[in-house]
């Protein structure tokens, strides 16, 4: 793989001037050219994002200009029954050339519901996504494509036990990325997929990381965290009270309580009144504080 490059998809390398014709602004460099066992690797140039982009796809010209329509026609609808359609066919195969067009039509799509469509069932390729997530992780510049990636390894760890390990580690690997948002994307898979140990590392995040986003989500992903464990329970509300009596941002201070919420199965009031509910739930909360402290 070419170093700086990104991962994503859709030309052909046997018909690369039909292909590169119908994708609205690419323009293909059949320079660089790789084969191994899965897929074509075709370096291409996207005058549209700035980027260089690597693509896998053996489709004949014809299905991929039709495929291109039917993107088309999603993008400019809100049918939901459209966007499904869409999806179905991305997710009928699980070899690398279609996960590199799926990945490319999710960075792709403008339209908010079809791009959410997309981005789940990606999961439904399974764990033989998993390396090819891996490689976008390990090469893609673009923070929000790296979010997404995240996010998709989370989705699949979360679905296949054999997958979370990798996730866990894509997870932990970018918590101090430089980007808020592939951070957030991190500390939200390492909730999903995360254990006991994992606790600690989210309360740090709760407490020092600079983005009020980060931080609320490290917020709401302790629950998950808590998992039914009583003793697990107690430790994260504890963590919860001591967060309250420290942290001024209301977006996190909301999350703090929404957490504490699900987790004593009360409510501390109307979320109109931030600042009475939060109250509230710090002197419910206080509790645990006190039992933790000893």
């Amino acid at each position: 793989m070419h170093d700086g490059a990104t991962i994503a998809g859709s030309v052909l390398e046997p018909e690369l001037d039909a292909a590169g014709a119908a994708l609205d602004g690419h323009r293909v460099d059949a320079r660089h050219v790789e084969r191994d066992a899965h897929a074509t690797i075709v370096l291409v140039d996207d005058h549209r994002r700035g980027a260089t982009v690597f693509s896998g796809v053996h489709m004949a010209a014809d299905d991929l200009v039709d495929l291109e329509r039917a993107f088309a026609e999603a993008e400019g609808t809100e049918d939901v029954s459209v966007h499904l359609a869409f999806k179905e066919r991305l997710v009928a195969s699980h070899d690398a050339e279609a996960l590199a067009r799926h990945f490319d039509f999710v960075r792709r799509a403008r339209n908010d519901a079809l791009r959410q469509i997309l981005a789940k069932f990606f999961a439904w390729h399974g764990t033989t996504a998993v390396p090819f997530l891996e490689q976008v992780l390990e090469n893609e510049a673009d923070p929000v494509a790296r979010a997404t990636a995240l996010q998709m390894l989370g989705a699949i760890g979360g679905r296949h036990s054999e997958a979370k390990p990798a996730a866990e580690a894509a997870a932990r690997a970018h918590l101090h990325a430089p980007d808020e948002i592939v951070r957030e994307r991190a500390v939200m898979v390492l909730g999903w997929v995360g254990g006991a140990k994992h606790v600690a590392v989210l309360s740090k995040i709760l407490t020092s990381d600079e983005a009020s986003s980060v931080r609320a989500m490290a917020a709401t992903q302790l629950f998950f965290l808590a998992d039914g464990s009583k003793s697990r329970t107690e430790r994260v509300l504890s963590i919860l009270a001591d967060v309250l009596m420290r942290e001024a941002d209301d977006r996190v201070r909301d999350a703090v309580v929404d957490t504490a919420e699900s987790l004593t199965k009360k409510r501390f009031g109307a979320k109109t009144d931030r600042a009475a509910r939060a109250e509230r739930a710090r002197r419910a909360l206080a509790a645990y504080a006190k039992r933790a402290s000893k």
